[in-house]
């Protein structure tokens, strides 16, 4: 298999204000990154738990074109373990590829977060996926230069950019 995979979350990165209604905006962002790198989707989000959500996701990622491949594992409700349920999808299925999760959690702290490194983008809930946050997906999907300098600061390369933007590379 050539093509990446990407672990996504929904609510604070598609779905933005509880409501549980995937926002037009981010998913427009989703499939621009899967569009441009070819990324085949894995269900990291608490939705998995629930088949008719599950369904809900999968009828919008059909809208868009983005195939979904299937669902992370289920650890126990409640454990902060989706760094290691991402884990066990990888092993399971013998992934060798590029991947890449979106989240809005703090996975990098949870069980197993280490091996997120460089692979890891985090969302601002009240925004979702933006275009910043899509553009760092390509950038690990595309294995740019920050995947390899995981846990630096990266200034923004646009000189109207304001310095306060700097982005934390996980």
């Amino acid at each position: 298999m050539s093509f990446p995979i990407l672990f996504l979350d929904i609510d604070g990165v598609l779905c933005c204000h509880n409501d549980g209604v995937i926002d037009r905006s981010p998913l427009e962002e989703l499939q621009r990154v899967c569009l441009a790198t070819g990324a085949r989707v894995v269900l990291s989000s608490d939705w998995r738990r629930h088949a008719f959500l599950t369904e809900k996701v999968r009828a919008s990622l059909e809208e868009i074109g983005v195939p979904m491949l299937g669902v992370t594992p289920c650890g126990p409700h409640g454990d902060p373990v989706r760094p290691l349920e991402i884990r066990a999808w990888i092993e399971k299925h013998g992934w060798r590829g590029r991947f890449a999760v979106v989240d809005d959690r703090m996975l990098l702290r949870e069980k197993g977060g280490h091996f997120l490194r460089g692979h890891f983008v985090r969302c601002d809930p009240k925004l979702g996926l933006d275009r910043r946050s899509a553009d760092r997906l390509l950038d690990v999907l595309k294995g740019g230069w920050w995947v390899r300098m995981a846990n630096v600061w990266r200034k923004p390369s646009a000189p109207h950019a304001a310095a306060h933007t700097q982005v934390k590379v996980c």
